[in-house]
């Protein structure tokens, strides 16, 4: 079966555990720019928008690594590394596929979604994603640019997978009992936050599966999160060249 090699993720993660690292997020989010706005006084700008969102990210992830300790045996090291029964070579190579299958799928899925949104709504203007909008603004520093490429490289793949995937996907595998629903679940709500950029939903939603479907094989988060990486990575070296 799909699953038949999937290592035991043994936890004790429930509803409070995912409302918690949600909380600890917002209010990281709103604290912070309740600060940028007192201090820095840009707060709709691009450094105010890079300092609210990269903590709020970093606070997200504190928040599931303190519940990691709690809720999983072997702490936040099993959450993100997985068991030593795991087969490293094998995993790496199924992250490898998972990236090349999402470079090839996920723009796909975007096109066509982009197209049936254009059928429906004639004209429409597909707005762009945060990160490549500030990088397109001349006024932005190259230390700035900076950051926010390390925040697409780093910070956001690393919390959107412990959250996402190591505890939405697994606290949704204790209540069904079925992984495959757990990574659909997971997947969709993956895609519905991004929902800012309605033509990105589905095929974030695809790459959220093969993610989804990594972490389940190999128990260990490293893998979708490298993947994750490298497909934000593919999609500003793209957007840069187009420039």
């Amino acid at each position: 079966g799909w699953f038949a090699s999937a290592p035991d993720r043994p936890n004790e993660l429930r509803e409070d555990a995912v409302m918690f690292a949600v909380f600890a997020y917002l209010l990281a989010a709103a604290l912070l720019a309740l600060v940028v706005g007192l201090v820095i006084g840009d707060q709709p700008g691009v450094r105010g928008s890079l300092v609210v969102n990269n903590g709020a990210h970093v606070a997200g992830v504190a928040a599931c690594l303190a519940i990691a300790r709690r809720r999983v045996p072997g702490g936040w090291r099993r959450l993100v590394l997985g068991g030593r029964e795991g087969k490293p070579v094998r995993a790496w190579r199924l992250a490898l596929g998972v990236l090349l299958l999402s470079l090839g799928l996920c723009p796909l899925v975007r096109d066509l979604a982009g197209h049936v949104l254009l059928w429906l709504r004639p004209g429409y203007q597909f707005p762009s994603h945060p990160t490549i909008e500030a990088l397109h603004d001349p006024s932005v520093s190259w230390g700035v640019a900076s950051a926010l490429w390390l925040g697409a490289l780093i910070v956001a793949p690393a919390a959107e997978e412990i959250f996402f995937r190591g505890f939405v996907q697994t606290f949704l595998l204790n209540v069904t009992g079925r992984r495959w629903a757990a990574i659909v679940m997971a997947s969709t709500a993956f895609g519905l936050v991004h929902v800012r950029q309605p033509q990105a939903v589905a095929a974030l939603f695809v790459l959220g599966v093969l993610l989804g479907y990594a972490y389940e094989r190999t128990g260990s988060l490293l893998p979708p999160i490298a993947a994750h990486a490298m497909f934000n990575f593919k999609t500003l070296v793209w957007d840069a060249l187009s420039r």
